[in-house]
């Protein structure tokens, strides 16, 4: 009976030792796999793509961010009308396929906060 007991032991200790290694790895899996995931930013085939992105992703932009940068976008958006702009001033103004193309030429670092912020 002894024997059987001891033989008995003697396989489950096998057993967990023989899937110690597979329930190791799967905890590793599930517990560490999705932390190491590197962010990877949208990649663009042109410019129109990238435009766009900008564009449909503006308002990702935070008021905080939005008023560190407002005189900064209202010079540039004045500029951009030739200083002869007579309307409002707002985030949404900026949200301009033309005024984007500008900002890009004339000022890429300004264009790359923003990108930054939206999630470039």
């Amino acid at each position: 009976m002894k024997t059987i007991i001891t033989l008995a032991s003697s396989l489950a200790i096998v057993a967990i030792v023989s899937a110690t290694p597979v329930l190791a790895d799967e905890y590793h899996h599930h517990h560490h796999h999705n932390r190491y995931v590197s962010y990877r930013a949208p990649q663009f085939a042109n410019w129109d793509q990238r435009r766009s992105y900008y564009s449909n992703n503006w308002r990702r932009v935070s008021l905080a961010q939005q008023r560190a940068m407002d005189a900064e976008m209202r010079a540039h958006w004045d500029a951009y009308h030739h200083n002869n702009w007579n309307g409002a001033y707002g985030w949404s103004n900026y949200n301009d396929p033309g005024f984007l193309n500008y900002l890009h030429n004339n000022n890429p670092n300004l264009f790359t906060r923003i990108g930054t912020y939206i999630g470039l």
